[in-house]
């Protein structure tokens, strides 16, 4: 599977750690080779870590971050992409400009998630001339350990492109839960504030 991480934040770097593990080649963009440089060692931090846990061992650990590639170029990091895991700023205005990016430049059968943790995919894809294959995808962070992530529909967008979704997650180690209706926060946000409440 071609994953890209558009985005290379702590949640984009959990995010393309996951993915490596579970075998697939992953394309990490970002803006600049600083942040890229970061999100390279981040991954390293990631995968040493677990290998000090017992979960990986350092011959496992290094075909793991091979799989991963780099770059800032944007068209090229989601040429021939399956699968896009968007980590961009969480402001509308950005996840727009986003999305109208992937609708010129993304393959036409690639799911696009957004890690959002709040807005509305409904409201991110208005002007979406794709809309059908965009989800919300809403990560427990650091997504590479805990496993929950939290699905999202807008409502342009196709059945089909849950059910790959879904089957995607899972095949990399999620337990993705499906909400059926849009709600700002989502589940777990909403019941965490109104716990800290």
């Amino acid at each position: 599977m071609k994953v890209t991480c558009y985005a290379s934040g702590v949640i984009g770097t959990s995010w393309a750690t996951n993915f490596a593990i579970k075998g697939c080649e992953v394309t990490v963009f970002d803006l600049t080779e600083e942040l890229l440089t970061q999100a390279k060692r981040g991954i390293i931090a990631n995968l040493e870590e677990l290998a000090h846990r017992g979960c990986l061992s350092a011959e496992q650990a290094e075909p793991i971050a091979d799989r991963i590639r780099f770059t800032t170029d944007a068209r090229s990091a989601v040429a021939g992409a399956e699968f896009i895991q968007e980590s961009g700023p969480e402001r509308l205005e950005v996840k727009r400009e986003l999305v109208r990016f992937f609708d010129q430049y993304a393959p036409p059968e690639c799911i696009v998630a957004s890690s959002t943790s709040g807005l509305r995919i409904s409201d991110i894809t208005a002007q979406s001339a794709r809309p059908e294959r965009y989800i919300g995808a809403h990560p427990f962070n650091p997504p590479h350990l805990i496993p929950l992530v939290e699905i999202t529909k807008g409502d342009r967008t196709a059945p089909e492109a849950i059910e790959r979704a879904v089957g995607f997650y899972r095949s990399v180690g999620k337990e993705p839960i499906v909400l059926q209706k849009e709600k700002i926060g989502f589940v777990a946000n909403r019941l965490s504030h109104a716990v800290l409440r």
